[in-house]
């Protein structure tokens, strides 16, 4: 499957140098991240994969229930290509000294020992196999939920490719009304409001980007006008928390109308974790748990 890629490496770096300058508190954990998504990019150029084929009578069967065009577990990845991230991502965890220098270390000993099968693992992740994860980080000497992060970010260029291959099943100019990614059926992590206003959700799985209705919940689906409401900040006109009164969730907003700068949207994820505290502190639940501390 041949996809081009969808943003260069200079346009992370772009990013994070501005997002550097806005949120200096959050410099040490950008430095990180935007080397871990520059790994991730640099990847997609080796990664081969068979495409996935739908039938006529599963889309005509998904589109009255609102389902997801596949389950996680039915994602194709490139193993090998996975494998190899997966040492880079531990060599630049143990470079920055995060909190999982450890378990990097751990899991690195472990692909060199031959010890740590990796096919078993990015399985286990996919089909969402906790105990197979929590047996593999204890047999290897690893926290688990740092070899679930590990995991995870090893197969998100494989996971995105293939959602970019799946969405050419959908029609991505209509809005979808369902609080779920249309490809996968995992929850958004982001919201986007374009220049025009129109909205889009973001999904914290695939990446899949969808454009949903401007007056909605994606927890509960609520959209009566009169319980969906948001707050924001004076100094960061660009960032907004979405709340619905009736589910008490939450899911933030990137608003590109007061944006003149470039935008990726995994790093804006990450410099916004200030309002995923300002909106707990009010009560509400949601957000994405990035499995890491730095």
């Amino acid at each position: 499957m041949s996809t081009p890629l969808p943003l260069t490496i200079d346009q992370i770096h772009k990013s994070a140098r501005q997002l550097a300058q806005l949120r200096p508190s959050y410099a040490v954990m950008l430095d990180f991240y935007e080397a871990v998504f520059t790994a991730q990019e640099k990847s997609k150029g080796d990664i081969d994969l068979e495409p996935i084929q739908l039938s006529p009578e599963t889309l005509a069967n998904r589109g009255p229930e609102g389902l997801a065009l596949v389950a996680v577990a039915d994602f194709r990845i490139d193993p090998a290509a996975s494998e190899r991230l997966l040492k880079t991502l531990c060599e630049l965890i143990i470079a920055h000294a995060t909190q999982i220098k450890a378990s990097a270390a751990a899991v690195s000993d472990a692909l060199a020992s031959g010890s740590l099968q990796t096919q078993d693992l990015f399985t286990g992740l996919l089909h969402s196999n906790d105990r197979l994860l929590q047996d593999t980080a204890a047999a290897i000497g690893a926290e688990s939920t740092a070899l679930a992060f590990l995991a995870y970010h090893s197969l998100q260029p494989s996971l995105e490719l293939c959602a970019v291959q799946l969405a050419t099943y959908l029609d991505t100019a209509a809005v979808w009304r369902k609080g779920h990614c249309p490809v996968c059926g995992s929850r958004p992590g982001l919201a986007v409001l374009d220049a025009e206003g129109r909205r889009s959700l973001y999904c914290s799985f695939c990446r899949h980007q969808w454009r949903a209705p401007r007056i909605f919940c994606a927890n509960c689906e609520n959209t009566r006008a009169s319980e969906l409401h948001y707050f924001f900040s004076e100094d960061e006109k660009d960032l907004r928390v979405d709340v619905c009164n009736r589910c008490r969730h939450y899911i933030k907003s990137i608003d590109q109308r007061a944006l003149a700068r470039p935008v990726y949207l995994p790093l804006e994820q990450i410099t916004s974790l200030h309002l995923d505290m300002i909106a707990a502190d009010k009560g509400y639940s949601g957000g994405v748990d990035l499995n890491l501390e730095n």
